[in-house]
């Protein structure tokens, strides 16, 4: 029923409401936007009035979002429709399938509580946003609002959005805060449904360093060893070195080494030493007579004394070339 863009109905005391069911909206490419408005034009359809000028202006035109005018006329007393009513129209009706125009959805998000200092990261699902024109909005019910940081860069492909939660008001609390969070379109202040967030305290001690050594004092003190001879007793660890300070030096490691003197050997090698007729003394034996000549006790041996077979048997003879030396 609906022709050129508009439709036509009567009604009267038999027929009071009319109903559209199943109404849908039938794009228009930008190319025949100018065509379209050029046939309302020439239709007479114009309820407001708009110059002609003004309605050909297509490029300031916003394709995502359309509203419906409906315009009432009246019959006279000759029974035409001269008596025109002022329009009205409905609430815009934005196209789902256009980022900028779309129903803001929070879909899934990998967290929904964090420290109460903030920074914690948070990968949040969602349908289609602009990176340019989106943010997630933190508030709470007594006034406070904050944003999560990202950048364009951080919004992936439209659906996913990795961002950091922003600091509490106060980072002092004792338990845990509830908040909320949203998505926000700041263009035309669209926002999704909000979801709950819990801050958590900061904890001071993450790694249980201080309750460790809460229960070692309580261990200590029911085992009865914080008296008496424990009362001093320190428990040392092993500390972990530096990495620089185990590098081995590479400086001097092709340098030829000089041979160590008697003064660069270590101390318990380099005593001086010196002749004494004691040395070597028991107690026992001091009356004996010592000589201070020392006697080689093996002779030294010259060529004279060596004899050679003439006969030339070499049995019995190691082999080789070296000469027998006579028993001594």
């Amino acid at each position: 029923d609906c022709k050129d863009g508009f439709y036509e109905a009567e009604f009267g005391p038999d027929r009071r409401v009319i109903a559209f069911q199943n109404l849908g909206i039938q794009c228009v490419r930008r190319r025949e936007v100018k065509e379209a408005i050029v046939q309302r034009i020439t239709r007479g359809i114009n309820p407001f009035n708009v110059p002609r000028e003004q309605l050909l202006q297509t490029e300031e035109y916003d394709l995502n979002v359309v509203r419906l005018c409906i315009q009432v006329f009246l019959q006279d007393k000759n029974g035409h429709y001269t008596r025109v009513l002022n329009p009205i129209v409905t609430n815009p009706i934005y196209d789902n399938r256009a980022p900028n125009t779309a129903e803001l959805r929070i879909c899934r998000v990998n967290r929904n509580s964090g420290s109460v200092k903030g920074g914690d990261e948070i990968f949040l699902l969602c349908d289609k946003v602009q990176k340019d024109d989106i943010e997630v909005r933190f508030f709470s019910t007594d006034g406070w609002e904050a944003r999560g940081a990202f950048s364009q860069a951080d919004v992936h492909r439209q659906v996913a959005i990795v961002f950091k939660t922003p600091e509490y008001y106060t980072t002092t609390i004792t338990e845990s805060v509830t908040v909320h969070m949203q998505l926000r379109r700041p263009s035309d202040q669209e926002v999704s449904e909000p979801m709950d967030f819990r801050y958590l305290p900061d904890d001071k001690d993450p790694y249980g360093y201080n309750e460790k050594k809460t229960k070692r004092k309580y261990l200590m003190m029911t085992s009865g060893l914080t008296g008496g001879s424990f009362a001093n007793l320190m428990m040392n660890r092993s500390r972990a070195a530096p990495h620089a300070s185990l590098q081995k030096d590479t400086s001097s490691m092709y340098m030829r080494q000089n041979t160590p003197t008697m003064q660069q050997q270590p101390s318990t090698f380099n005593r001086s030493y010196q002749t004494s007729t004691q040395t070597g003394m028991t107690p026992q034996a001091h009356n004996l007579p010592v000589n201070s000549s020392w006697v080689n006790p093996n002779q030294v041996v010259s060529m004279d004394m060596v004899t050679v077979n003439p006969s030339g048997d070499m049995s019995g003879r190691p082999s080789g070339g070296r000469q027998q030396q006579p028993n001594c």
